[in-house]
């Protein structure tokens, strides 16, 4: 979905996505799930989620994406799953992890000997929320 319009495709997709997600998530019975059609302000909330400004052009294109995707998925909530265990990984062993075990890392004046700012052995970095503190 990137190619279509750029950055602001992606971010809205994005933001759909995770709501999406967490609602499946949420759901005891994931196939009540039935196909709809996305309020425009249903959009222009998700829109504001993602921080993104839209034109009544964009908002109605979007609409209609994001409702074929919510209909795309109450079409795989059809399926028969009940056969299938559930997996995190398609690929069996495909991120296998290391053992989980102390091992010595480099000392902290060599950590900070290039970091730009530097207090009481740790990173400065600049205030992100607010006004900085005195």
């Amino acid at each position: 979905m990137r190619g279509c319009c750029g950055g602001v495709t992606y971010f809205l997709w994005k933001t759909f996505y995770k709501s999406v997600s967490l609602s499946l998530r949420l759901l005891a019975f994931p196939r009540i799930i039935s196909p709809m059609s996305l309020k425009i302000e249903e959009v222009q909330h998700i829109a504001k989620l993602a921080k993104l400004d839209l034109s009544e052009d964009e908002i109605a294109r979007y609409r209609e994406q994001l409702s074929d995707i919510l209909d795309h998925i109450a079409k795989l909530n059809e399926l028969d799953t009940s056969g299938i265990s559930p997996m995190a990984n398609a690929v069996v062993g495909a991120s296998p992890l290391r053992a989980d075990e102390a091992r010595p890392s480099l000392p902290r004046e060599k950590l900070l000997q290039n970091a730009p700012d530097a207090e009481k052995g740790q990173f400065k970095v600049p205030s992100v929320f607010g006004e900085k503190k005195k």
